[in-house]
């Protein structure tokens, strides 16, 4: 549940930004998206993850993913391991999307049925990213088994390297589901295993019925970052990759909460009744007494009910004018009633009570003499106290809503406040 040190060293790289460059020009590019299925971010970290390996166990792994190969997968293939410096030993797997195919070859060990399986690990995940970094896993262990923990270089003769050439497969049209996987990012350790466990199935099931990844972050630092800009940019450095984003994010040491949304969730988010409704019941009736699991379970239907009604050519949420205002005149209708007849009791009990029509009805004849007229004014003293008003608060509280945009510079919406 903890996300152990993976969550720790995936905030602590979130936070610090380490400038890892895209490899291009004078590196090799482990990592090869002809289609833009990748963003600039998950390049970064993959071309980075396949040059550890490189470094670590002297085996070349990368992955190509080809928007035509020209009818010759493999051949296309060699010639991108050769163009990028692919060692004497390792492999490389790819595969078209306009052809439907892939392909692998291994310089090396392998077998076929090593790639074979390597091509499983890709395509039983979720997501382009996910695929990729489950290749590059079972890779490494591969190697790690094969040699008995030791590096290629120091037990094989470079020379006596062979080729496994796997024939050109066709892959299924639904080989790659654009479904992200973990979609619930609890750094700062605010549920119990069984929470999350459930939670996560609740996400899921939730984002695969809307086509939208609905999300729960939750973190123990923002650094310097705003709370709505943080959920963004931690939600798109995760990688999800659906057709919509969104995001509840928690920060339970600085007291910040944020709800924004992406893509198809823009307009839901940018909804001023979603943002009302989303403080009143999660914020207000939840946030505001520690009771994170009941908090993100109704963030998550509530997400659920606006993406529906949106779905259904209504707007996401409205809420009800008429049962509301009936609600207030029947209020207001009753108290005039109740105070009325009070006031009707207690005036039946003044029977002395007469009325009078000057201030000479009130003195008795003779007692009063007036010898001079005159006001004089002895001294003033004037205090002002400032009075809090809501927006005041509001300030001091870094709340904020509408629209912005993530350091990536894709287009966001939502609002943030304390609670």
């Amino acid at each position: 549940m903890k996300k152990r040190v993976f969550a720790f060293l995936l905030l602590i790289a979130f936070l610090v930004m380490p400038a890892i460059v895209r490899a291009s020009s004078g590196e090799n590019a482990y990592i090869i998206d002809e289609c833009g299925n990748l963003t600039e971010s998950q390049l970064e970290r993959l071309n980075e993850k396949a040059r550890l390996i490189e470094a670590e166990q002297g085996i070349t792994v990368m992955f190509a993913i080809i928007e035509d190969s020209g009818g010759n997968i493999q051949s296309y293939l060699e010639r991108l391991y050769e163009e990028n410096q692919g060692g004497e030993k390792g492999l490389i797997m790819g595969f078209s999307e306009l052809e439907k195919k892939w392909n692998g070859i291994a310089y090396d060990s392998l077998t076929k049925d090593d790639i074979d399986t390597l091509w499983s690990a890709y395509d039983s995940a979720d997501t382009y990213f996910a695929g990729v970094i489950a290749y590059l896993d079972l890779a490494s262990k591969l190697y790690e088994h094969k040699m008995g923990g030791e590096t290629p270089r120091d037990t094989t003769d470079p020379t006596e390297s062979s080729v496994t050439e796997v024939p050109v497969t066709e892959v299924p049209v639904t080989a790659v589901p654009i479904i992200s996987g973990n979609r619930v990012e609890d750094s700062a350790d605010l549920l119990t295993d069984e929470q999350e466990a459930a939670l996560a199935q609740k996400l899921d099931e939730i984002s695969r019925k809307h086509d939208c990844d609905v999300v729960i972050i939750t973190v123990k630092s923002l650094g310097s970052k705003e709370a709505r800009l943080f959920a963004a940019d931690y939600y798109e450095y995760c990688g999800y990759s659906m057709s919509g984003g969104m995001v509840m994010m928690v920060c339970p040491e600085e007291r910040d909460y944020a709800f924004v949304g992406t893509g198809k969730c823009y307009d839901i988010t940018l909804n001023s009744w979603v943002t009302y409704h989303l403080k009143k019941v999660v914020v207000q009736e939840h946030l505001k007494k520690d009771e994170y699991s009941e908090a993100f379970n109704v963030f998550a239907e509530k997400s659920d009910e606006f993406m529906t009604n949106v779905e259904n050519g209504k707007p996401p949420y409205k809420e009800n004018l008429i049962s509301t205002s009936f609600a207030a005149i029947v209020a207001t209708i009753v108290g005039l009633i109740g105070g009325g007849s009070r006031a009707k009791r207690m005036e039946s009990k003044l029977n002395s009570v007469r009325h009078k029509y000057g201030a000479s009805d009130y003195v008795e004849s003779g007692s009063l003499k007036i010898v001079d007229k005159g006001d004089v004014l002895l001294y003033s003293n004037v205090t002002k106290t400032e009075i809090t008003r809501d927006d005041d608060r509001s300030s001091s509280s870094s709340s904020s809503s509408g629209s912005f945009t993530s350091s990536s510079g894709s287009e966001w919406s939502g609002s943030s406040g304390k609670y």
